[in-house]
């Protein structure tokens, strides 16, 4: 974990601002991201999805990052969909 730890904080280093997207919650890489939290140009987002990367890559130069979290997160979110439901929804 110290390498890996020690390579997300050299990148941070030359980064003003630095969005870190993981997958779960519980698992290493939060916990390894969580540390990283210490530095204000930090934010860290969980329960990555490919809606929540395309809108983080296309958004990135409009926000600054603790807005680009938010609006990254409300777009992956509005994304899941229960397509049975939305189907139905529409009838």
């Amino acid at each position: 974990i110290n390498d890996v730890y020690k390579k997300v904080e050299n990148f941070i280093s030359h980064h003003d601002a630095v969005l870190i997207l993981t997958d779960l919650l519980s698992g290493a890489t939060t916990r390894i991201a969580a540390l990283s939290l210490q530095y204000p140009q930090v934010e860290v987002i969980t329960g990555m999805n490919l809606v929540m990367l395309i809108s983080a890559i296309r958004e990135s130069l409009n926000y600054d990052v603790k807005t680009l979290a938010a609006v990254v997160k409300k777009t992956a979110v509005e994304d899941i969909v229960n397509v049975r439901k939305r189907i139905d929804d529409e009838e």
